[in-house]
């Protein structure tokens, strides 16, 4: 069954609207909680997280404070 292109999706990745047939089986929403670890370091991905709501921590630290992550507005590369 072929579900529409989600409004999200359709806002920041336009091009997907013409190949979402093809693509969206793919695509399998899910929530996760807070301090989940989503890929730990020597580890290989084997999927792309999409984040709809909320941010990322690309690391942590082991007193478990969050450390501050600035991105530079013309490339946004992390600072």
């Amino acid at each position: 069954m072929t579900q529409p292109l989600p409004p999200y999706l359709r806002t920041k990745f336009p091009e997907l609207a013409a190949h979402w047939d093809q693509v969206q089986t793919y695509f399998h929403p899910c929530h996760v909680t807070a301090h989940t670890t989503l890929l730990t370091e020597g580890t290989v991905a084997t999927k792309l997280y999409l984040i709809v709501q909320g941010s990322l921590r690309m690391w942590h630290t082991t007193d478990q404070r969050d450390p501050p992550i600035f991105l530079r507005k013309s490339t946004g590369s992390v600072v």
